[in-house]
């Protein structure tokens, strides 16, 4: 059967807008919990995670000032590029941290096969994410014996955001666990090669511990 001439069916439409998918998402988690799906369900998960990624491209959007909820969905590797972009100009500037941490958010709500897919650039991001902070400095906060301080300082590395947001079993996160593509012990690894040794990389095993192995307060910054 099929049918005949002409060009085969209308065109496709225009791809659903970031609020057109949100609003979708939104009203299908709201109908599987009230259908009585608990929010642990491998269904409501994937939503969560799909509604974060539209959060992650608005949010993005509204730093930066350009597109907004109007602009279709990008997909997961796009989005993480679109993170990246801007903060190439340096640290410090402006936003930058929100950025780069917003990239990690991604690879967390994109899935296994993605994280597994694109391992190199979680590496480039986790090097990105340490380039922020000024490791000796930290160190010699530890060593003045401001232990409050201190740790205070170390939740508001990107580092130790960073691990919350890939390792912390509350956040969302979706498919196997984070560890699966890159362990704590293989973040270490990969910083303390790019800093070096000593108190600085002390430091730096201070703040991928206070999230990495469950010690981190819920107050965050």
């Amino acid at each position: 059967e099929g049918g005949g001439g002409g060009g085969g069916g209308a065109p496709p439409g225009p791809p659903p807008s970031l609020a057109e998918r949100r609003r979708f998402l939104s009203l299908a988690k709201l109908s599987l919990l009230a259908d009585g799906v608990a929010s642990v369900e491998d269904d409501v998960v994937a939503l969560d995670a799909a509604l974060d990624l539209v959060s992650i491209q608005s949010n993005l959007s509204r730093r930066r000032g350009s597109g907004s909820d109007e602009d279709a969905p990008l997909p997961p590797l796009r989005l993480v590029e679109a993170c990246l972009g801007d903060a190439a100009e340096g640290a410090g500037a402006p936003g930058r941290d929100e950025d780069l941490l917003d990239a990690f958010a991604v690879f967390a709500s994109a899935g296994s096969t993605f994280r597994a897919s694109n391992k190199s650039l979680l590496e480039t991001l986790w090097r990105r994410a340490a380039a922020e902070t000024d490791w000796e400095q930290l160190s010699e906060l530890r060593a003045s014996g401001g232990d409050e301080g201190y740790v205070q300082a170390l939740r508001a590395t990107l580092v130790a955001r960073a691990t919350r947001r890939c390792y912390d079993e509350t956040a969302v996160r979706l498919g196997a666990p984070f560890s699966e593509a890159m362990s704590e012990s293989d973040v270490l690894g990969l910083l303390e090669s790019a800093i070096g040794g000593g108190d600085a990389a002390s430091a730096l095993r201070d703040a991928v511990g206070l999230y990495a192995n469950g010690d981190g307060d819920d107050e965050m910054m």
